[in-house]
């Protein structure tokens, strides 16, 4: 091989060790901020749970907040009021009640005064 020939190969190799390094380096600092993001997302969840498990009134209100998120797709809220939810818990107390006698354990009752009458939401149907 000539000098020049040996040259221009040398510069060949050199720049595609370049490209390579500067790619291995460019994936792994996405790879980084992946991971960096991904904890933080999961990191503020854990927060919010944490906080909600301390504070029922908390987990409560986030709950009717969902809840009246859910039903005012369906039909309109008054805005004025905040709806009460209660969830069914023994359906045989209220088999004598002709409007919940279809309501099954783990059903919600949304009950406003606007609206003169409760309404109940069977969970599954919604999701």
């Amino acid at each position: 091989m000539h000098l020049f020939q040996k040259n221009i190969y040398n510069e060949f190799h050199m720049k595609k060790t370049e490209t390579v390094t500067v790619s291995f380096v460019v994936i792994i600092v996405l790879v980084v901020l992946a991971l960096i993001g991904t904890s933080y997302y999961f990191f503020n969840k854990y927060k919010k749970t944490q906080a909600l498990l301390s504070n029922p009134t908390l987990a409560a209100k986030e709950e009717v907040k969902k809840i009246t998120d859910q039903v005012s797709k369906l039909m309109m809220l008054p805005t004025k009021e905040e709806p009460i939810v209660v969830t069914v818990l023994d359906k045989k107390k209220l088999k004598d009640q002709d409007f919940l006698k279809n309501a099954q354990n783990g059903d919600k009752v949304v009950v406003t005064q606007f609206l003169n009458k409760p309404f109940f939401i069977d969970q599954a149907s919604i999701k």
